[in-house]
Order: C-alpha cells, then structure tokens, then sequence
C-alpha cells in the first residue's frame, strides 16, 4: 500500500509541475457536456454551383444552384446536413470533377429547414 501511495504522490507531482502540459492544465472548455468537447459550428458557406463543405453540419447561405458536393476524401460515403438561410436549390447536370460530385435529384431547400444530404459513392440525394 505504501508503494501504490508512493507512486500516486509521485504521478500527482509530475502532473503538476510546470511545463508538464504542453497546452497547459486541463480544462472542461466551455461547449462541453461532461469531459466531452461539443463540436464547434463551421463557417456560413455561400451557396454556388459547386459546394465545397467543412463539417457534417453546415450552414448554408445565398440561393444560388448548386449541381456539385465535394466529398472529404475519396471512398468517403454519408451524410452532411445543411441549414440553409433561403431557399437554396440543388439541381441535377453537374459532372464529377476530383471530389466533387453530382446531385442525383433535383430538390429546393426551404430556409431555415434542415437538408439531409447523402453520398452514396456516386451522387448526392437530398431530402
């Protein structure tokens, strides 16, 4: 028991002693929920014939058509939910060009109104 205790102090010292932490202490930040960091939002993206996302969610404004998504990586297949501002449409006709690929039906967001947009290795659908 002496030695677990011992080594406990010791750990407990090491932790704590300046320059331990490269990033400082340890902190909860602020946007958390328990020792979970809450994901912080992206930027706005303007709406343009082709979308280039930061994040899974993404706020989306402007209401220009859009005809191309660009995926995150190659293999990549899943969801990215957008929020539009306005009523952003999303058409059919664009041609996939590096990452960015085609949407596969035509649909009008509605402002305010969360978008679900899935990849399913070929073209976006949304809904």
């Amino acid at each position: 028991m002496k030695n677990f205790v011992a080594l406990t102090v010791l750990a407990l010292v090491l932790l704590m002693a300046p320059g331990a932490f490269a990033q400082g202490p340890t902190f909860i930040p602020p946007n958390a929920i328990g020792n979970v960091e809450m994901p912080v939002a992206p930027a706005t993206l303007a709406s343009a014939a082709s979308l280039v996302p930061t994040g899974a969610m993404q706020a989306l404004s402007g209401t220009t058509s859009c005809t191309l998504i660009a995926i995150p990586y190659y293999g990549w297949t899943g969801v990215i939910i957008f929020i539009p501002a306005g009523a952003a449409p999303f058409a059919t006709g664009g041609t996939q060009s590096g990452l960015s690929y085609p949407i596969g039906a035509a649909f009008t967001a509605t402002a305010n109104i969360p978008v679900i947009a899935t990849f399913n290795g070929t073209s976006w659908y949304l809904k």
